[in-house]
């Protein structure tokens, strides 16, 4: 109800649908299990559940699909209706190698007999932050990393049990002594960042040449710009793209916010990761001439 007084008096004339489905935890194919079994594996994919299907016997309200990244059918059977297996399929595919397109959509399927109504939503793992460094500034990000859910690794000089005293907060403590071996110690994928902050210039271009040949989907180089394209440069990796959204590399790292002390670069760090991931300009939403959550309809 949009009436202010006697309604929810959000103000924002939303409409919320709610579907109320069992679960059953100890089952194999809850879509729970699948999901928590998505995150533990970090795997990605569509996840499609049936919110009407009248005329279509083969089809019951609340099932569920599963479509991984890579095109297998996982926890549940591909779907016996094409056209409903065709838009599971056309999301998979729409996808960026971040799996950032959309978070969710609802989708109308029109049949000969009845339409058909899917909610497509992108599972994904949690971003993971990978922190190459032991310093006190480490702390910040372990910080702000950890208060949006993240999977926070902290990969650094020191031994294991040193790290973990130093940083409980995070997820994952790593000893590495020779930088030449980052990628043994800790395998990045597309929902990884790295931030690099060892303030050992020779450590930080051996990482930072070794993270590049990962699929790490951001690398933040702390230190001014000139430090940060010396290791470019000495590293013979190709020089930052002229169109920031374009490369891989962030130097220097986070968002022109105004940042002085390790809390405020570790905000300006992890905003521009949270863009990156979303495939956002970062910009005010004020600015912003679309929905703030994206378009969600999509059109035949």
């Amino acid at each position: 109800d949009d009436d202010i007084v006697l309604g929810f008096g959000t103000g924002c004339d939303g409409i919320v649908h709610v579907l109320i489905e069992p679960v059953n935890t100890e089952a194999h194919d809850d879509v729970l299990h699948a999901i928590d079994e998505c995150v533990q594996t970090r795997r990605s994919g569509v996840l499609a559940t049936v919110l009407a299907a009248d005329g279509h016997p083969q089809l019951n309200r609340g099932s569920h699909y599963f479509l991984a990244d890579g095109g297998s059918w996982e926890f549940w059977q591909k779907p016996d209706h094409g056209q409903v297996a065709d838009a599971i399929m056309g999301l998979e595919a729409s996808s960026d190698v971040d799996g950032s397109t959309h978070a969710w959509t609802s989708r109308h399927v029109e049949t000969d007999s009845s339409p058909i109504e899917l909610l497509l939503e992108r599972i994904r793992p949690p971003v993971r932050l990978a922190i190459y460094g032991d310093g006190h500034d480490v702390r910040a990000m372990v910080a702000a990393g950890s208060l949006l859910g993240w999977t926070v690794d902290v990969i650094g000089r020191r031994p294991q049990a040193e790290l973990a005293d130093r940083f409980p907060d995070a997820h994952g403590h790593h000893f590495l002594m020779h930088p030449e071996s980052v990628l043994d110690v800790l395998t990045p994928d597309t929902r990884t960042a790295a931030v690099v902050m060892n303030h050992n210039f020779i450590r930080d271009r051996t990482l930072l040449g070794e993270l590049y040949r990962s699929d790490v989907a951001y690398i933040g180089l702390l230190g001014p710009l000139e430090r940060g394209l010396r290791m470019i440069e000495e590293s013979r990796l190709p020089l930052p793209d002229s169109d920031k959204w374009s490369g891989r590399i962030f130097t220097p790292l986070g968002l022109d916010i105004g940042t002085e002390t390790p809390e405020e670069i570790a905000a300006a760090t992890i905003a521009e990761i949270q863009a990156v991931m979303s495939g956002r300009p970062a910009g005010s939403l004020r600015d912003r001439n679309a929905p703030i959550h994206g378009t969600r309809q999509l059109m035949e």
